[in-house]
């Protein structure tokens, strides 16, 4: 089974701890007991030498390494949607991307700001209201849910939180466990 791929930022992947693992269990990055071994990131590519890419996105940079086998290719300047198996080598981190996607639209990156928790934010939130202090759905309630709205073109996660108060952490845990994914930014469908 492929592990998830974490939507994360260049300077978390550089700051946690790289673990290194015996026999075919994946190496991995320790963020906050998350153990991260592939990743899901936006940035521009700044330079390019041989098969060697550095991609920044704004919080630091880092390097990608393709080989041989890998058929990707990238333009200095533009921005791009990278799946990659982070690595390290002799005290340097860098990406070994799968997936090289160039993003047409920098919304994306707004979008993908958006998406990523921000500590800074998170402090500055007002107090719960009281119907904001239901409990929060299970994952069994919005997958119910989703079953039950979804017309086959997928089902808006603001369509999900009308019907689910306090459904957000749920759903995020289903992405992660491969039980629902993002057709479209904000769209879910279960697997």
């Amino acid at each position: 089974m492929r592990e998830t791929a974490y939507k994360i930022r260049i300077k978390t992947i550089l700051e946690h701890s790289y673990v290194k693992q015996e026999g075919w269990d994946p190496n991995y990055i320790d963020v906050e007991g998350h153990k991260i071994s592939r990743v899901n990131v936006i940035g521009t590519i700044t330079s390019k030498e041989n098969n060697t890419y550095l991609l920044d996105d704004g919080t630091a940079s880092i390097t990608l390494r393709t080989f041989n086998d890998n058929n990707i290719t990238a333009e200095i300047g533009k921005i791009y949607l990278i799946i990659a198996r982070p690595r390290e080598y002799e005290g340097n981190r860098y990406l070994v991307p799968e997936i090289a996607r160039e993003l047409s639209d920098p919304t994306w990156v707004q979008l993908r700001e958006k998406e990523l928790f921000n500590p800074s934010k998170e402090e500055k939130k007002p107090l719960p209201t009281k119907e904001e202090t239901q409990e929060p759905q299970t994952g069994q309630d919005i997958l119910e849910i989703i079953k039950k709205i979804d017309d086959g073109s997928g089902v808006s996660v603001e369509r999900i939180s009308q019907q689910a108060k306090n459904c957000d952490q749920s759903i995020q845990q289903l992405l992660e466990q491969g039980e629902i994914f993002e057709i479209r930014p904000g769209i879910v469908k279960l697997l």
